[in-house]
């Protein structure tokens, strides 16, 4: 930092200001140019990383058409009955007709003691004496079958309540839940202790109860007895394939490929599995629509114009870097590659996604839907080439968009020359310090002799 100046006094001379002047000519021919591709190269990284994320989103779009997520080809699954079955299809689903028949369904299993309790605080047996047996004073519950299987114990006292009962059964089980039902009226309740379990089916539903001697015996005794309703495995068969199928559960999706089916009632529906070309219209629509938004982006932002004086060049934030370019020559090339032969259907034109003149793509539902009626399987393989190119672990997205890929490489040589950038203003503006204490000290030093001066000359006008 300079010392302290006194500019002019002797030479008239405004030396800040001149020094001022030389310096910000100086920064402005050596930093500002810095600065400004800072600038620019934060812009340009910028604006790839949205393209990045423009590209995720066309890719999750695109990894749907895969083979190994059923394709893009949806399907619909019609009940003949729904109030016997309802059935909803997958991409994985094949088209056909199956009948099924309903001999059972699924059900939880439940167990009510027949005590009755007249509220919730009434003790379950007074009579109990507690220094009997742990085991004599238990209550075991198993609910579930072999691997499946939770075994529950509750152990009362002469002071265990209903309520008790059922915070403990509750707070220790995770396969089944205690209640208290009131079979009386609101005047004169009648509490029952129900125990249903949470899934339905002998494996998971299943119940057993055992209860201590002593609470059975003692005084009068209770939980002497009570009412089961044992849980149930759904039964069903197939037309054409021979023997029962036995499911712990209504809700069957294990039996036909990518068909599910939720078993409403005993009796006999028919499933109709078809392709359903509404709802892949609307996936391919949302690919397209992906596409077309990167398309756009791109020439909004690798556009050159004019600023308002249309003197000076204004570049867009893409359009220094060719990789922009370089996607969409590599996107394109993917459509092209999804094509196939031999068939009535052979092209993504034929399928109705067309290029326009902006290099956004068209699509015509009505022609994609009737490319699905004509010719299913063709569709399925053009768009499913379309998927794996564009989608699969190294297809064309990904080496743009994954670690240390295309994207992350230019992002990263931008960075390099934005840290260079900086480090070299840090030096210009130390050397520009430096340049204004020298420029300082010399008008100082040149302020020093011109006073020199002016005193000698006074002193030779006085003897004069």
């Amino acid at each position: 930092m300079s010392g302290v100046t006194f500019t002019g006094l002797a030479s008239g001379i405004d030396s800040s200001s001149i020094i001022s002047s030389i310096l910000k000519q100086r920064r402005a021919a050596q930093v500002v140019p810095l600065e400004k591709k800072i600038t620019e190269l934060t812009d340009t990284n910028s604006s790839l990383a949205k393209l990045q994320e423009l590209l995720t989103n066309l890719k999750g779009t695109a990894d749907g058409f895969r083979e190994v997520n059923g394709s893009v080809l949806a399907k619909t699954a019609v009940s003949s009955s729904e109030s016997r079955i309802v059935a909803t299809a997958s991409n994985s689903a094949s088209n056909g007709t199956y009948n099924v028949n309903v001999l059972s369904l699924a059900k939880n299993g439940s167990s009510s003691f027949n005590d009755r309790f007249s509220s919730s605080s009434q003790v379950i047996n007074a009579s109990i004496d507690n220094g009997a047996a742990t085991i004599d004073r238990t209550v075991s519950v198993q609910i579930g079958t072999g691997s499946e299987q939770e075994n529950v114990s509750i152990e009362l006292t002469n002071t265990s309540t209903a309520s008790d009962f059922v915070s403990q059964f509750n707070a220790t089980s995770q396969k089944a839940q205690a209640s208290l039902v009131n079979v009386g009226t609101t005047s004169a309740p009648s509490y029952a202790v129900v125990i249903n379990s949470n899934s339905s089916g002998t494996e998971k539903g299943e119940i057993a109860i055992s209860v201590g001697a002593e609470i059975t015996s003692a005084g009068g005794g209770a939980f002497t007895a009570s009412t089961l309703s044992q849980a149930t495995d759904a039964t069903f068969t197939i037309d054409g394939v021979s023997g029962v199928f036995t499911r712990g559960s209504n809700s069957v999706s294990d039996v036909i490929t990518g068909l599910t089916f939720n078993l409403q009632s005993t009796g006999t529906a028919t499933l109709t599995v078809g392709d359903d070309g509404p709802t892949t219209s609307s996936s391919v629509r949302t690919f397209v629509d992906a596409f077309n938004e990167i398309v756009k982006y791109i020439d909004e932002n690798d556009l050159v114009s004019t600023d308002e004086s249309g003197q000076q060049a204004v570049f867009g934030t893409l359009s220094s870097t060719s990789l922009d370019e370089n996607l969409l020559t590599a996107l394109r090339s993917a459509f092209s590659a999804a094509s196939t032969s031999g068939n009535s259907v052979n092209t993504l034109a034929d399928l109705g996604i067309t290029t326009e003149r902006d290099g956004t793509l068209k699509f015509d539902a009505s022609k994609f839907e009737s490319s699905i009626a004509s010719d299913p399987e063709a569709v399925r393989t053009i768009t499913k080439n379309l998927g794996e190119t564009l989608a699969g672990v190294s297809g064309t997205i990904a080496q743009f968009t994954r670690f240390n890929g295309l994207i992350d490489i230019a992002e990263q040589g931008n960075q390099n020359q934005i840290d260079a950038s900086n480090a070299r203003i840090v030096d210009l503006e130390k050397f520009l310090s430096q340049q204004e204490q020298q420029l300082t000290a010399q008008y100082s030093r040149l302020e020093s002799v011109i006073g020199k001066l002016n005193s000698q000359q006074s002193a030779l006008s006085g003897l004069l």
